[in-house]
């Protein structure tokens, strides 16, 4: 057509693959633009010309349809209700797309399904939101294996292996089964059932039964030492627990429990005088709280960590004497620098017992890597104990675009902890200092 305008840049020398050369084929085509700058010019508009035109082909976005009615299409072992419980549009309303995007993810985060989508429909109710919810193809039980090695300098070691074991989807409601057994230095064997009461999964009530046997070490305040009296006991106890619990936000979970235990420790590695053996039962009602929002257990780039718990041993409980016992951990983690590789850690931990008799099984541990760092593992044990640790770590690699992404740190940390044998006891004062230089990975292993 005669009245057309071709503009036909110079690409002489650039073929297709030629991505590189970008700047270079702009250039081509703003010259052969400009050449013809005379031809284009009766086609130009001025501003207001310009919003007219552009506003006569704007496109008037659709009205969003009424929603009357809402179907779940879920195969999961999961109930259907679990799903339409937290979505939150309302009948008789236009669709609210972004608090639908926000509700799926919500139910997403639950973890039963491989995809969750939701489209609109139309039948003689009106018009419907049709969620569809497909299942995990791989199931809902995982299996997790693990082996421990803590050695040091001279020669000492401590093996541990073990699995765990969690089958989601128990019950319609989101009942879940967990498993755990080690065998080593530490055994550990337990099994706990964690069921939801409600649809969305705000109460909850969890049996727990298990047996551990550890390792505790004499040397500390709470026995003389110059008496010669050194070693370790291996305290054995076989724990049953029932609590109920709220979920009162997506990171915080509070539970009240009644605990009963029986157990008994036995010197194991007697240097000097031997150490006294015993049995121990333990009855408490107990109450827990935790708050998680840290970005990772292990490399916490970002967030915070708090968990409490506290302990009311009373005779009419099962417990050989009535005393009390609590603990709490807090953890805040902060990255900085243009690329977030650069991060500070801050941890605190203390725990305390009051009227606890004087044994083994009442007994804090320190000792060890993060827990101060460069003593043995666990070798300090007292009954009252506080423990401080600030951490710088930088991220050595680069964020990876593979599904394995195996970062790698280094670090340092700076600590101070202590136990004591009485409350009167504890303080500043006397404060152990420790600290570590350390090169770590983040790996699937």
């Amino acid at each position: 057509d005669a009245d057309d305008i071709l503009i036909k840049p110079d690409l002489t020398g650039i073929g297709m693959l030629d991505f590189d050369q970008a700047e270079l084929i702009y250039q081509r085509g703003y010259e052969a633009t400009m050449a013809l700058r005379e031809h284009l010019a009766p086609l130009a508009l001025d501003d207001m010309g310009w919003a007219q035109y552009s506003a006569g082909r704007a496109m008037q976005p659709a009205p969003l349809p009424v929603i009357d009615y809402i179907t779940i299409d879920n195969n999961s072992p999961v109930s259907d209700q679990v799903i339409r419980a937290r979505i939150r549009q309302p009948l008789g309303s236009p669709l609210e797309r972004d608090m639908l995007r926000a509700d799926i993810a919500a139910v997403y985060a639950l973890d039963y399904w491989e995809i969750i989508d939701y489209r609109l429909d139309s039948d003689d109710r009106g018009n419907g939101l049709l969620i569809s919810a497909r299942a995990k193809t791989w199931g809902e039980d995982t299996l997790k294996l693990g082996l421990n090695l803590i050695t040091n300098v001279n020669g000492s070691s401590k093996v541990n292996a073990g699995g765990s074991y969690l089958r989601k989807g128990v019950t319609d409601l989101g009942g879940e089964l967990f498993a755990r057994a080690q065998f080593g230095d530490t055994v550990i064997m337990d099994v706990e059932f964690y069921h939801p009461l409600d649809l969305r999964s705000r109460f909850f009530v969890v049996p727990y039964v298990g047996y551990r046997d550890d390792e505790v070490v004499s040397i500390g305040p709470e026995l003389d030492v110059q008496d010669g009296t050194l070693g370790t006991w291996r305290v054995r106890r076989l724990q049953a627990e029932v609590a109920a619990g709220i979920n009162l936000f997506d990171s915080t979970q509070a539970r009240l429990g009644l605990l009963r235990n029986a157990g008994e420790y036995r010197g194991d590695i007697e240097i000097g005088n031997r150490l006294p053996d015993g049995e121990f039962h333990e009855g408490a009602v107990f109450g827990a709280l935790r708050f998680d929002r840290l970005a990772n257990a292990y490399f916490p780039t970002k967030g915070s960590f708090f968990y409490a718990d506290y302990q009311a041993h009373r005779r009419d409980l099962g417990a050989d004497r009535n005393f009390e016992r609590w603990q709490a951990v807090g953890q805040v983690a902060l990255s900085f620098g243009a690329d977030k590789r650069n991060t500070v850690i801050a941890t605190a931990r203390t725990g305390q017992t009051i009227q606890a008799s004087n044994e083994p099984q009442n007994y804090f541990q320190l000792g060890g890597l993060f827990n101060l760092s460069g003593a043995g593992e666990n070798l300090l044990s007292g009954r009252q104990m506080a423990f401080a640790m600030a951490q710088y770590q930088r991220r050595l690699s680069a964020n990876s675009v593979l599904p394995v992404k195996m970062p790698t740190y280094v670090g340092a940390s700076i600590e101070g902890g202590q136990v004591w044998s009485r409350r009167s006891q504890v303080g500043v004062d006397d404060l152990i200092g420790a600290g570590s230089i350390y090169l770590a990975m983040d790996s699937p292993i």
